[in-house]
């Protein structure tokens, strides 16, 4: 018999960018054991905190955490990003607030990174309209099409 110990939510605290992306890490390598996919096509993709969890954001006090989040800020670690960026947002969004996203955009060209960013008027925390819906997939179509290709 096979005990699971759930973690606590203190043990999950702050853990954005840290041990929080070993799920991702251990399923991408099971994966890859298996088989089941090209390590040369896998990509990442997410939307609102899977979104931030592409690019290990974290959360918490920003004195107090500061150190935590030079170290995990994609914003602040864009010279580590080595694989092409692809960026949609609401011009309303509250949540993920855009002036952190052309923030990251900018650090990010300026060490060298592929980075595409649309930005979708009056949409906030997520796309509602159909057409912005349409046009993000079409785009993020493209997008993989161009940096992984098609199917063999």
């Amino acid at each position: 018999m096979h005990t699971h110990t759930r973690p606590t939510e203190d043990s999950r605290f702050k853990q954005w960018g840290l041990t929080r992306q070993d799920d991702i890490t251990d399923g991408a390598l099971h994966y890859l054991k298996e088989g089941i996919v090209d390590k040369n096509r896998m990509r990442l993709f997410g939307g609102s905190y899977g979104g931030y969890v592409s690019l290990q954001v974290v959360v918490g006090d920003s004195k107090r955490d500061r150190d935590l989040f030079m170290l995990t800020s994609p914003a602040k670690n864009t010279d580590k990003i080595k694989t092409p960026i692809f960026i949609a947002m609401g011009s309303d969004d509250v949540r993920v607030p855009l002036i952190h996203a052309k923030e990251f955009v900018k650090n990010l060209e300026r060490s060298g990174g592929k980075v595409e960013m649309k930005v979708y008027t009056g949409e906030a925390h997520g796309f509602n309209k159909d057409e912005n819906v349409l046009d993000f997939y079409g785009r993020l179509d493209k997008f993989f099409a161009q940096y992984i290709g098609e199917k063999k």
